[in-house]
């Protein structure tokens, strides 16, 4: 009797990470990496995805799933034809014609590119050559604006430059009738 031992490599279907972004007014565009059983290729390997935006499903009608040829990792791309509108996405995929396999991958929604670039400082330097100097000469004179000489006080302090000193307190009139009387009198 003889006893023959064959071992093969095992290579179980798996999902791995994602590649992409979700943002804000944009259609979701997404990949996954799917390993596929030994002798399988991605293509036969039934690939499903569930989406989520925020609390509300993505009709399946929206999701389109295909894979992604020629790449060195086996990947799976997912889109939906809708308009992200909520900060959260959560993709559940599932891979597996007869054993299947189940991951749930969540997104936090990146602000559009345009919106974010907004709220950026202004770099004046690279507006116009001579607007960085113009712009060190003006703070140079809005500090010796500031400044007040010595002995006299303005009160308050002028922090926007341009801005003028308030004007002397005027002292109280008198009275219309004491005044005509008080001129008499001398």
């Amino acid at each position: 009797m003889s006893l023959s031992v064959v071992a093969c490599s095992a290579a179980a279907l798996s999902l791995g990470s994602s590649r992409g972004t979700v943002v804000l007014g944009a259609p979701v565009d997404l990949s996954f990496e799917v390993i596929p059983d030994a002798g399988s290729d991605v293509a036969s390997s039934c690939v499903s995805a569930r989406l989520v935006s925020g609390a509300d499903p993505v009709a399946e009608s929206k999701v389109q799933i295909s894979p992604v040829e020629g790449g060195r990792t086996p990947m799976v791309r997912v889109r939906a034809f809708i308009s992200v509108d909520e900060p959260v996405l959560t993709a559940t995929l599932t891979a597996g014609c007869s054993g299947q396999t189940t991951r749930t991958y969540t997104f936090l929604a990146d602000l559009p590119t345009a919106a974010a670039g907004a709220n950026r400082p202004v770099d004046i330097a690279r507006l116009a050559p001579g607007a960085a100097s113009a712009a060190i000469s003006n703070s140079s004179r809005s500090a010796t604006a500031e400044a007040a000489p010595a002995g006299r006080t303005t009160g308050r302090s002028s922090a926007v430059a341009g801005e003028r000193a308030p004007a002397a307190p005027r002292p109280a009139r008198a009275d219309s009738g004491t005044a005509t009387a008080q001129a008499q009198v001398q």
